[in-house]
């Protein structure tokens, strides 16, 4: 029989297990499906899409969408288990939505009714990089506001 101390120990290694794992998750099971819906809305053809899109200038879309790309990965960076990964989280971010801006807009050239435009391009990255400002920001905002540590906001 074990003494009840080696008990206690094991549950809270299997708890912190558990935490971190559930931190992981909650970073990128969100970045993974709203990866999925931008990469589902830039390989509709035309006439597929959503007629209530239609009213917004496809440009402000586009910035829109990485915008928020770019906050769901900069998430997904900063609650990775590897201290690399979290200390270079904006750039590796900024890098995500670059790398699937690129990508969108290379395979709309195999979509009937769409083609690839430099200028869709360039508003994924101007998304992406407001995201990167208000996150700064942000987290400038945070340490006034908290000096001692962070609120863990962003």
């Amino acid at each position: 029989m074990r003494p009840d101390g080696f008990e206690a120990e094991r549950a809270v290694k299997s708890c912190s297990f558990s935490t971190s794992l559930r931190r992981w998750l909650a970073g990128w099971i969100p970045l993974g499906i709203y990866s999925a819906v931008v990469v589902q809305g830039a390989l509709l053809s035309p006439e597929d899409f959503p007629r209530f899109f239609s009213r917004w200038d496809d440009k402000f879309a586009h910035g829109a969408e990485y915008f928020f790309l770019f906050l769901f990965a900069l998430n997904a960076f900063e609650k990775a288990k590897s201290v690399w990964l979290r200390n270079f989280s904006r750039p590796l971010g900024f890098g995500y939505c670059s790398l699937m801006g690129g990508l969108t807009e290379c395979a709309q050239f195999f979509v009937p009714g769409r083609s690839p435009e430099l200028k869709d391009f360039a508003a994924d990255l101007l998304g992406a990089g407001a995201g990167a400002l208000c996150a700064f920001f942000w987290k400038l905002a945070d340490k006034a506001l908290h000096p001692k540590g962070s609120s863990g906001l962003l």
